[in-house]
């Protein structure tokens, strides 16, 4: 697949804000896109926690994507949370703006696990859950949080 298609498709992002990626190219040009990443980790009671973020639709909207795993000690657990956040009143005033432009239905946005090929996902729960078969017959479920 080339870069083209693959910006064009959202395959090479891990979230969407009103249905565009984080960044895009232009032939082979870079467009918009993150300028300052930040990352943290901490150990906390039995397991690893470590955060990501972004700042790539500050300028647009205002909003930071924060993307925050905790893998437990045994490796049998991975808790996950996704946020977009204004950082101060600057982002805060920007949001606003956006807002009071948009539609009553709200701002947009899709999260993206990327699965590989020798792996097989299915819908479970009517739709309120993916399991994914793992070639070694490990069957990992993703769901998410009640009121999500």
């Amino acid at each position: 697949m080339t870069a083209q298609v693959q910006a064009a498709t959202q395959s090479h992002s891990t979230a969407c804000l009103a249905g565009r990626s984080s960044a895009g190219l232009d032939g082979a040009t870079l467009i918009g896109g993150a300028t300052k990443v930040a990352q943290s980790s901490k150990p906390t009671h039995g397991a690893e926690r470590v955060a990501v973020s972004h700042n790539a639709w500050q300028a647009d909207w205002g909003l930071h994507h924060i993307r925050a795993l905790t893998l437990s000690h045994d490796g049998m657990r991975l808790e996950g949370e996704d946020a977009f956040a204004p950082r101060n009143e600057e982002d805060s005033a920007i949001f606003a703006a956006r807002m009071a432009q948009t539609p009553r239905g709200g701002l947009g946005f899709s999260l993206h696990f990327h699965v590989h090929p020798t792996v097989t996902a299915q819908s479970d729960m009517g739709g309120r859950a993916a399991s994914f078969l793992l070639p070694d017959g490990q069957v990992w479920v993703l769901r998410p949080s009640e009121g999500a």
